[in-house]
């Protein structure tokens, strides 16, 4: 079904040009990965945990369509007693990287992607255009 679709891959289209993303909506030893592609394969939502504490994503938008960022509540603690800052980092560039828990006030992520923050629902998210995204979420451990 297109619900279970949607769950799984964590990609789910709001209107014609508005996609939804959620990331980190699965732990490693619930679900491993996904690949999807939509709207004729224009749209492309990809993501693998590497390990417990690292989740590769890529992402492809098309001209004319916004992406709305959703990070899971999960991103922000481990059930192995310990804690985790997670963090959001750019493939190609490993000096780039941001705190997710602070990235929609961060000035240096809008600047390098060319994002905005929307309220939606009471909760501030991050909206980006087109392009082809490629970040790893990783964790850095701290004592919880």
């Amino acid at each position: 079904s297109a619900y279970l679709t949607n769950y799984v891959s964590g990609l789910k289209q709001l209107q014609y040009n508005k996609w939804k993303v959620t990331i980190g909506h699965f732990k490693k030893d619930e679900l491993e990965w996904s690949k999807i592609s939509m709207d004729a394969g224009q749209i492309e939502y990809n993501w693998k945990w590497r390990d417990d504490m690292s989740l590769n994503v890529d992402l492809k938008v098309p001209v004319g369509h916004n992406i709305i960022i959703d990070f899971d509540y999960r991103l922000k603690e481990l059930s192995n007693g310990y804690g985790c800052k997670w963090g959001l980092r750019d493939i190609s560039d490993y000096s780039m990287d941001w705190s997710i828990k602070e990235i929609e006030g961060d000035s240096s992520f809008a600047g390098t992607y060319g994002s905005r923050v929307e309220k939606i629902d009471g909760e501030e998210h991050i909206v980006i255009g087109s392009g082809h995204y490629q970040w790893q979420v990783f964790c850095l451990l701290t004592l919880g």
